[in-house]
């Protein structure tokens, strides 16, 4: 299913979407307002920040991803500069008065997540809709965690850590809400005739369940929305983690933000779980039915593919080495399996994968070549009819520590492969393998204008 060509077209038609009058919105009109969504600035079409935040950062702006406007899917990052501390044992966090931690704080228990990055939907605002993750959001819940997880000095690679893991908790909370709209939109078309469910739902002007509705699942807090997509967003990261980065984020979630986040835990993975969607999707229909939470699973794969929704960074003025800066890679064809193997490295090898980010500014600058040097010698490999690779090498920090990095020609282009830590008969096995697996069109994210046609 293709949003903008099927969907779009379908709320526009069957006046679905979110009443929006600029000219006339409740606050130029003599009668009380509705009840406030912690989001409700997203009604006004001429607003694209949250008031707080225009206010304190007048110069905002989107982060460039290499493409002249939003990513689709989680942003790719590049590693993060960083300073030494005072001792020169280790790297030091970010200050009070270069974050605004204490600002941040209140907001977030004001406002929750919300605070930090929002979800703007498509039946509101078609041509701005999406998720924006701002930097210092980032950046907050990332100085929060390292200091839960670990003790000082702080490791270059304990707080790129704690960096990602904030981006993906960040990003995955908003996209549950994408989800939450898309499970209402699913209830639309399927409707025997034109009816408003998420519009009726995202703020109350009808009187019926809504958004800020009191929940059963949560003993009566609200918003429930608001717990699942914490517990979502939990899950996703903690699955597979040490215990320490489940405790802190948990601790983050109860000890830092309002009724409706903080009770994650009552709608935990599985039974619960189920029976808080059931739930949401009741108050989405506006009725009981115990046939709503099929909504949420209708057309999977679609659901999860994250790529469908427009994620931007926001960037509010940092001081330089705090500042969050797009990954070159997307510069570049790649496959997923190297971004992949990029993000294992950032957790203990951080000075490989800056030197590995060195090394594609330097081919930016060299018209997609890799310069010789006795630091980077690239030589091709011949692996078959009309295939070539180029393997190259970068640094980490340790002693004898290299990498190799593979790009195979594919047309116009080089798409990069694989990158693979310097071991004995680790080359022969790694050119094998990719002379064996031809890449697949799935496989390959294409830069933007790329020549190459698989």
């Amino acid at each position: 299913m293709d949003l903008e060509r099927d969907v779009f077209p379908f709320l526009r038609d069957n006046e679905l979407a979110i009443e929006v009058d600029p000219s006339q919105n409740w606050q130029n009109q003599n009668r009380p307002p509705p009840s406030p969504r912690p989001d409700y600035w997203m009604v006004d079409s001429n607003q694209i920040l949250p008031p707080e935040w225009q206010e304190r950062f007048p110069e905002c702006y989107p982060l460039d991803q290499w493409g002249g406007g939003p990513s689709h899917g989680q942003p790719e990052l590049a590693t993060v500069e960083l300073n030494e501390n005072e001792n020169g044992d280790g790297f030091r966090l970010p200050s009070e008065d270069e974050l605004s931690t204490g600002w941040l704080e209140k907001q977030i228990k004001e406002s929750g997540i919300e605070a930090l990055a929002w979800y703007r939907p498509y039946h509101l605002n078609q041509g701005r809709w999406g998720i924006t993750i701002t930097d210092r959001g980032i950046w907050y819940i990332a100085q929060y965690l390292v200091k839960e997880m670990y003790s000082e000095p702080y490791t270059a690679e304990q707080i790129q850590e704690c960096f990602d893991i904030a981006t993906e908790f960040l990003y995955h909370h908003e996209m549950f809400h994408f989800k939450v709209e898309f499970a209402a939109t699913v209830m639309e078309l399927n409707a025997a005739k034109p009816t408003k469910v998420y519009a009726r739902y995202w703020d109350d002007r009808s009187g019926d369940p809504w958004f800020g509705s009191p929940s059963t699942s949560l003993g009566g807090e609200a918003p429930l929305e608001e717990a699942l997509a914490n517990e979502y967003a939990r899950q996703k990261i903690c699955r597979g983690q040490p215990k320490r980065l489940r405790r802190a984020i948990e601790k983050f979630m109860v000890t830092q933000q309002p009724s409706g986040y903080r009770d994650f835990h009552l709608v935990p993975d599985r039974d619960d779980w189920h029976g808080g969607l059931e739930e949401l999707a009741n108050m989405l229909l506006g009725h009981k039915t115990p046939f709503g939470k099929d909504s949420f699973h209708i057309d999977r794969q679609f659901l999860d593919a994250d790529e469908v929704v427009p994620c931007q960074i926001l960037v509010t003025g940092l001081p330089s080495n705090l500042q969050v800066k797009a990954s070159k890679l997307m510069e570049f064809c790649r496959v997923t399996k190297i971004e992949r193997e990029l993000k294992k490295m950032r957790k203990k090898f951080v000075g490989a994968v800056k030197d590995f980010e060195k090394s594609l500014e330097e081919i930016a600058l060299n018209n997609g070549r890799v310069p010789s040097s006795k630091r980077r010698s690239p030589h091709d490999i011949d692996i078959g009819k009309n295939r070539d690779l180029e393997v190259y090498y970068v640094r980490g920090t340790g002693r004898n520590e290299w990498w190799r990095v593979y790009r195979e020609k594919i047309g116009g282009d080089r798409v990069f492969r694989r990158i693979i830590i310097k071991r004995p008969g680790s080359q022969v096995a790694t050119q094998n393998a990719i002379k064996k697996n031809k890449i697949t069109v799935g496989e390959v994210i294409h830069k933007l204008g790329c020549p190459s046609k698989l």
